[in-house]
């Protein structure tokens, strides 16, 4: 099977910055080469706080870089911490970005791991997701079951040295009641 973009996955580590969003693209390379490379990462900036997932769902925008063809992502990582359940009942989606600063069009969804682990980095995968270079998208957690798990946020607007020009993930997220299927009406700066 031959595709004309390259493969791509995110890495949304410690939401160090999911929300402030710790997060990290990772990236694999077409078929031929099969090699990882980390486009973008947040997940070794220090961990100022951690956010509950039980009642508010969680935005973080990142952008591309800028590869002509695009990117295929096939997976995001979350950095969880404390968990009061290791069954994985998010919702974690992948959405452009609408003029105002929301998200909107889901572009696809990610399936968790069978269990989480507490304070460690959790994947969510998917057979491939397409996106445009240059372009600012979000990862959203749906955090519909109620569960109180929390995943860490990075008072740091600093991405790792490693990070691929071009790439980046916001400074801040977005949050929403978790009843509520419209739009994020709490923004979450980060200091």
């Amino acid at each position: 099977m031959t595709t004309l973009l390259p493969s791509r996955s995110i890495l949304l580590g410690g939401i160090l910055i999911i929300l402030g969003l710790l997060a990290a693209l990772l990236a694999t390379a077409p078929a031929a080469a099969q090699s990882s490379t980390v486009l973008v990462s947040n997940v070794n900036q220090t961990i100022r706080a951690s956010t509950s997932l039980g009642a508010i769902d969680q935005a973080q925008a990142f952008t591309t870089g800028p590869a002509v063809n695009g990117y295929t992502l096939t997976s995001v990582g979350i950095s969880f911490g404390a968990l009061t359940s290791t069954a994985t009942k998010y919702g974690v989606s992948i959405h452009e970005r609408y003029m105002n600063g929301q998200p909107s069009t889901k572009l696809g969804d990610l399936t968790g791991p069978v269990s989480l682990t507490a304070n460690r980095v959790n994947y969510f995968t998917t057979s491939g997701i397409n996106l445009s270079p240059n372009t600012t998208y979000f990862v959203v957690i749906d955090s519909s079951s109620g569960v109180q798990n929390t995943i860490h946020n990075t008072a740091s607007h600093a991405e790792e040295a490693t990070s691929r020009s071009g790439w980046s993930i916001a400074n801040g997220r977005l949050g929403r009641l978790r009843i509520r299927t419209t739009s994020f009406h709490v923004s979450y700066p980060s200091p």
